[in-house]
């Protein structure tokens, strides 16, 4: 027993050390799509969001977080604003990241309209499903998502807050987002 988490342990470090690795690659602006924050006529605007937070490994104890709201013109004012964010370009290694975060789903009357990765560790960006791209995440962005939530600022940790956030016997995170459904776009 002992010998098999052993070789989890190792494996988790080489795809860590990998991931750090890939992390330097210099990437241009012109490498990365940086969508249209307007909507197009053909495209769906969304009126409903929901957000879940995932943990990574199980050994994270990450305290489960599932909200959602139907206030259209806020779902929209943050999906807009989240479009508009400047493109993510990785230009230096990451910090370290232990996996885990949320994941935004926007919807509309006919289902999905896009769906977003937000790292709880790592660069500040969000990974948008389809051609929406990556963006670097300002500042103030997880705050807006908690007011559209209509949630306290506090309920969506990052970083250090957010790994053996979860209560003994209390109700943690998955592992990996579930609802995941569309494809993401590429970061590098």
């Amino acid at each position: 027993m002992l010998r098999v988490s052993r070789g989890l342990y190792l494996l988790a470090l080489m795809l860590t050390c990998i991931a750090l690795l890939v992390g330097c690659v210099r990437t241009t602006a012109a490498d990365v799509a940086t969508p249209n924050p307007s909507p197009t006529p053909t495209e769906r605007i969304p009126t409903a969001l929901q957000v879940v937070r995932f943990s990574g490994p199980p050994q994270n104890h990450v305290a489960a977080f599932d909200a959602q709201t139907n206030q259209a013109e806020k779902v929209q004012r943050l999906f807009s604003t989240m479009r508009a964010l400047p493109p993510f370009v990785p230009t230096v290694s990451c910090p370290y990241d232990q996996g885990g975060g949320y994941l935004l789903t926007f919807r509309d009357s006919e289902g999905i309209v896009a769906q977003a990765i937000i790292p709880a560790g790592g660069c500040p960006k969000a990974q948008f499903s389809q051609s929406y791209g990556c963006h670097k995440l300002g500042g103030s962005t997880m705050d807006q998502i908690a007011d559209t939530l209509g949630v306290q600022h506090a309920a969506l940790m990052r970083m250090a807050a957010f790994w053996d956030s979860a209560t003994p016997g209390g109700p943690i995170a998955p592992s990996v987002p579930s609802s995941l459904v569309l494809p993401m776009s590429s970061c590098h």
